[in-house]
């Protein structure tokens, strides 16, 4: 029961340019900060039916999760590891992921931020949700199968892919306009809203038409580059 008992402590730190570790278990805990992104002191952290929650910044290299867990932070959050396991990763600013993610078939994870940056995202094992309130910048191929990513901008360096998975995007870069330079892949039951839209009025729109399949669903104007390979879909509607 993560109610047993609430701890609230100062920042906390450890020696600069190391790597730290802690642990929570059945707690929740309340800090000012984990680590430091300007000494480069960082923390393995683990929690297990925890919450951990910050007012500051919290630096980390891996981060695992376990029994619905959750990591909060007021300002940023950056992982330098590997992230694993069953919880939530929240920043109001920034959420950074510096190392490629590879899912496992255990993982279900949220994540969210105002901003969500990646590298190389992998989720053919396990699934995960992504929520950014403004950008998200994924700086590597993505693929997807089950999983969900809504974002108000969607600023792709490289190609997307996707299986039985809810892609939400106001609009691709962050112009003027929405353009997509990337190769969009879109499998099986994906459903993919460009503009805004509402998920729910595109998912009453599908059900009242009985399509079956991949949905492409847009109400503003999408450029597609021709540097890209294009978009394609079992099923376009």
């Amino acid at each position: 029961d993560k109610n047993t008992a609430t701890i609230i402590t100062g920042s906390i730190q450890g020696n600069g340019g190391t790597t730290n570790n802690i642990q929570a278990e059945n707690i929740t805990l309340k800090t000012q900060a984990i680590g430091s992104s300007e000494n480069k002191n960082s923390f393995d952290i683990e929690a297990i039916s925890a919450n951990i929650e910050t007012s500051g910044e919290v630096y980390a290299n891996d981060v695992s999760l376990t029994d619905a867990s959750e990591l909060r932070s007021d300002s940023n959050i950056t992982v330098n590891g590997a992230l694993s396991g069953t919880g939530t990763v929240q920043a109001t600013e920034t959420l950074e992921l510096t190392q490629a993610y590879t899912g496992e078939n255990a993982d279900a994870l949220h994540l969210s931020g105002a901003n969500v940056t990646t590298v190389d995202l992998n989720s053919q094992h396990g699934t995960i949700e992504i929520n950014a309130d403004d950008v998200l910048t994924t700086n590597g191929p993505v693929v997807l199968a089950g999983d969900t990513i809504t974002a108000k901008k969607w600023n792709p360096s490289n190609t997307i892919t996707a299986s039985n998975s809810v892609l939400q995007a106001g609009q691709f870069g962050t112009g003027d306009s929405s353009t997509l330079d990337q190769a969009l892949t879109l499998d099986n039951n994906t459903l993919f809203v460009h503009g805004d839209a509402s998920l729910d009025d595109v998912r009453a729109a599908i059900a009242d038409t009985e399509h079956q399949g991949t949905t492409y669903y847009t109400d503003k104007t999408l450029n597609i580059s021709a540097a890209g390979s294009g978009t394609t879909a079992g099923t376009l509607t």
